[in-house]
């Protein structure tokens, strides 16, 4: 499975960090925006896409985000090869927590 480079609490710091709340959303609102993408051999950010969101300007936000990761992860690797994997990232606009999960 690639990994952010750091860790996933160093993950959650740069998302926090490079995230701005879209000016006309509401900040009475929250919710999660999940991002589906595949990290490349190379450990870049390719084909990024909203499956899930709670708001379309939070997922502009999100994408813009997953696009600021490109270059920060290790590789995935099968018998010691680098390969590509997709990814889903859920971005919290909120309190919730950042996790990573694999797609098969």
């Amino acid at each position: 499975m690639p990994v952010f480079k750091g860790s996933q609490q160093s993950l959650k710091r740069f998302l926090d960090r490079a995230s701005h709340w879209p000016d006309s959303l509401s900040r009475t609102i929250a919710g999660q925006v999940y991002v589906e993408f595949m990290i490349n051999e190379l450990g870049q950010v390719r084909n990024a896409s909203v499956v899930r969101s709670f708001h379309p300007l939070a997922s502009t936000e999100a994408l813009r985000l997953v696009q600021l990761l490109d270059g920060r992860f290790t590789p995935g690797r099968v018998n010691g090869q680098p390969v590509a994997m997709k990814l889903t990232l859920p971005i919290s606009f909120g309190t919730q927590p950042v996790s990573i999960r694999k797609q098969l």
